[in-house]
């Protein structure tokens, strides 16, 4: 589902908003995106391997790698990029 679906109403006319609508969007506090880098410390923050802590490997839009010491051993699991953040 691209954004173009999002805004068109059923029958692929153009969605139509309240004025209301449109400056409650203008007015909403900007959204910080932390991009992740390769090297960065990460905390995953949700899933099974909540709260583990690892290194960035690789860094994507939507996955990035990480390498976590586990039992002994250094293993790379991918991960959302949206359930990591920066430490």
């Amino acid at each position: 589902m691209g954004v173009n679906s999002l805004v068109l109403a059923p029958g692929g006319e153009p969605a139509v908003m309240d004025d209301t609508e449109v400056d409650l969007l203008r007015s909403a506090p900007p959204i910080k995106i932390e991009r992740i880098r390769r090297g960065d410390v990460v905390r995953v923050t949700e899933g099974p391997l909540y709260g583990h802590q690892g290194i960035c490997s690789a860094a994507g839009d939507e996955r990035v790698s990480v390498l976590f010491a586990l039992l002994g051993r250094t293993t790379t699991v991918q991960l959302a990029t949206a359930s990591v953040e920066c430490v």
